[in-house]
Parts: structure tokens; C-alpha cells; sequence
């Protein structure tokens, strides 16, 4: 372990590290396979904002998965600076805190504004480029509170209207993903 993510209660583990890269590969993934799951959900490569080092041995991981499980569904969650490598081993991308988030500073949920909202936008446009290019299917993750109902329709209005603009897939949910916003549901 290299480090700790306080606001998720997340230990980082060193992506580089041969036995972690093994357990992934001979025992983790296999063992998740087995259960019936036909996809991946590669949370957290975005540690390599913090970690550039770790980039390398990323890519290496998100490949081999790929190579191992060529019919695996494999959703990358941000990793922007990856992306452009990774794109050729992955089916989508997940941009988490899309429009939203919860600040865990002020324990509030937010919506993004003036440069955070700028740098959104530039994303955005380049993913649309990446998804129109590669293929990639594009979610959206964004968060707001279900128990302010008039609030969080007017942030998954924002969302929707946010991700529509690009042709990404929206969700809103809470911060902890225990909300079910039958609001997306389809019959």
C-alpha cells in the first residue's frame, strides 16, 4: 500500500506491484468471472493524477485483462490521462463527479461552475471525439442528495441536459451509490 484515500476510506495499492498484478490476474478476476459477471468495472485509475509512475504498469494491467478476457466488457473510471492508450483495451469510460458531486469538505452536494465546469466541458468534447472515433460508450456519473427531491431534480435536469450535449449515458445517485433513481429505469 502507497497511500490512503480519506474520503473513500480507500488504501492505493501499488498498480506496478508484480503480486498484486497477480492476484488480479490469476486469482481475483478469474474468481469474479467464475460467479457469472461478464464485465469489469476499473475504478480508481485516476490514481495516476497522484501517482504518475504508476501509469505505465496500468496500462500493462488494463492489456493484459483485455488479452486474458477478449470478450470481457471493461469500463474504465476516469483515468483521463491514460485514456488515450487505454481506449484500444476498454469498451467505456466512466466520467464520475459529471456535472455534480458531493464535497466532502463541506459534507454538500454541489454542481460544477465557472473553471470546474470549463474543464468539464473540454472533457467532454474530447471524449465525444474519443467515443465517435473508437467507439467507447461514455457514462456519466453524478451525485446528488434523493432526500432534497426538489434538488435532485434540478441536478439530474443538469446532468441530463449536461450529458445529452455529448451523447454520454447520465446517472445521478447519492454519494455512496445506495440510492436506485428509478428515474433511469427501463421498461
Amino acid at each position: 500500500m502507497i497511500g490512503y484515500w480519506p474520503e473513500w476510506g480507500e488504501l492505493i495499492v501499488n498498480a506496478c506491484e508484480p503480486g498484486w498484478r497477480e492476484l488480479l490476474l490469476e486469482e481475483a478476476i478469474p474468481f469474479i468471472r467464475e460467479k457469472g459477471f461478464c464485465g469489469l468495472f476499473l475504478d480508481n485509475l485516476d490514481v495516476v493524477e497522484l501517482y504518475p509512475w504508476m501509469g505505465e504498469g496500468l496500462l500493462a494491467l488494463v492489456s493484459s485483462i483485455r488479452a486474458s478476457w477478449p470478450d470481457a466488457i471493461l469500463i474504465q473510471n476516469r483515468g483521463f490521462q491514460l485514456l488515450e492508450a487505454s481506449a484500444l483495451y476498454i469498451n467505456g469510460v466512466l466520467f464520475e463527479d459529471f456535472g455534480t458531486y458531493y464535497n466532502f469538505t463541506t459534507g454538500r452536494y454541489e454542481k460544477l461552475s465557472g473553471s470546474g465546469l470549463s474543464w468539464l466541458r473540454e472533457v467532454a468534447c474530447w471524449l465525444a471525439d474519443l467515443r465517435a472515433s473508437l467507439g467507447l460508450i461514455v457514462l456519466a456519473l453524478a451525485y446528488a442528495d434523493p432526500g432534497s427531491p426538489s434538488t435532485f431534480r434540478d441536478y439530474m435536469e443538469f446532468v441530463n441536459n449536461l450529458a445529452a450535449e455529448y451523447g454520454f449515458i447520465p446517472y445521478v445517485s447519492d454519494v455512496n451509490l445506495t440510492y436506485i433513481n428509478l428515474a433511469y429505469a427501463r421498461g
